[in-house]
């Protein structure tokens, strides 16, 4: 585990006490609304580091305890200020009381209709409306923590299915409770939790600049007015709020057919990035895109794969061989060293 202050200028190694820095493999980390940063392990449960310098402390199976949680963390998500889920790899969810520190297991049941699909848990989404997402190997659920109902959406190709598909790529919520879900077999589909199946976005190859190419959806953004951009390798498109309508959306300078694996909306800009680097876009109020800036050099490595927001004016990037911070004032990048060999620096990759 590696941390950074905002005044300095490099990582530093942070250790997590009572376990062997070759047991410290990391999965997850995940901040709660008090400040606490949870990190996930692999095969060593969880540890929590206490906001203003007040600690760090391993979950354990019981409070008064001396045994820790020893299963692998894939996710992890906050319900309330007193409670937070974490996903594991294959022992269900794990509720843990931030209050008292006692935990409550969730695994799959037979006997229950309304149980998990499946103990493999890869991901855990807190929507706007109150209500858990939670991603397994074999479907999708929804889990109303006020009720402790999980309710189970498989996909496939079978007619009834919530989703024509068994693997989700990307999920995005958006504010009228619908999800959109980027599908292994391709296009998007739309989904309302409570009446299924709204939308589907498919893909044809012969049609391309009005509805989605043979390529794979890997990135989701939604704009101010509803608009959703749609990444793929093969060019960006833009579909309607309802994803009725859906068109190719030409990059300024790029080619039709840009490699884009990342979308972020921030700062009234719409980010895109991909194996050519990172675009800073304005959505003029025609629709068209104005190319404002475009970094790739300036990376270190121009393969950019994942956009993440950080505080307010900092963008996080991630590329194939590392990280970077940008500036959106400034548009200053800051690449951040990475040396395998230097335990106090990021391993890059």
């Amino acid at each position: 585990l590696l941390r950074r202050l905002p005044t300095d200028d490099k990582f530093i190694s942070y250790d997590l006490p009572g376990l062997e820095r070759s047991a410290q493999v990391i999965r997850t980390l995940y901040e709660d609304k008090a400040g606490r940063i949870w990190v996930g392990l692999d095969m060593n449960g969880a540890f929590i580091i206490e906001p203003s310098a007040g600690g760090v402390h391993r979950l354990l199976e019981a409070p008064q305890s001396d045994k820790p949680l020893i299963e692998a963390i894939a996710a992890i998500a906050e319900v309330d200020k007193s409670e937070v889920w974490l996903g594991t790899v294959d022992s269900g969810i794990v509720r843990v009381d931030t209050n008292s520190w006692t935990i409550v297991r969730e695994q799959r049941d037979p006997t229950r209709s309304r149980g998990l699909p499946s103990n493999q848990i890869d991901t855990l989404f807190f929507d706007r409306g109150g209500m858990m997402w939670v991603g397994t190997r074999s479907a999708l659920s929804s889990v109303d923590p006020r009720q402790r109902l999980i309710q189970t959406f498989f996909g496939g190709t079978a007619p009834g299915l919530l989703f024509q598909d068994d693997t989700v790529l990307a999920i995005m919520a958006v504010p009228d409770g619908r999800i959109w879900m980027a599908l292994s077999s391709g296009g998007v589909e739309i989904v309302d939790p409570a009446a299924g199946p709204v939308g589907r976005i498919r893909a044809e190859p012969g049609n391309s600049d009005r509805a989605l190419p043979k390529s794979l959806v890997i990135g989701m953004a939604r704009w101010q007015d509803g608009t959703v951009y749609l990444g793929t390798a093969a060019g960006l498109y833009r579909a309607s709020p309802d994803g009725r309508i859906v068109e190719r959306v030409q990059v300024p300078t790029q080619s039709r057919t840009l490699d884009v694996r990342a979308l972020l909306v921030a700062d009234d800009h719409l980010w895109l990035g991909g194996l050519d680097g990172l675009f800073k876009l304005a959505v003029l109020p025609s629709g068209a895109l104005s190319l404002e800036r475009q970094w790739n050099a300036e990376l270190g490595d121009p393969r950019v794969r994942t956009l993440v927001k950080g505080r307010p004016g900092v963008i996080w990037i991630g590329t194939t061989s590392g990280v970077s911070q940008l500036a959106t004032a400034s548009n200053a990048v800051t690449p951040i060293p990475s040396d395998p060999r230097n335990p106090n620096m990021l391993p890059g990759g």
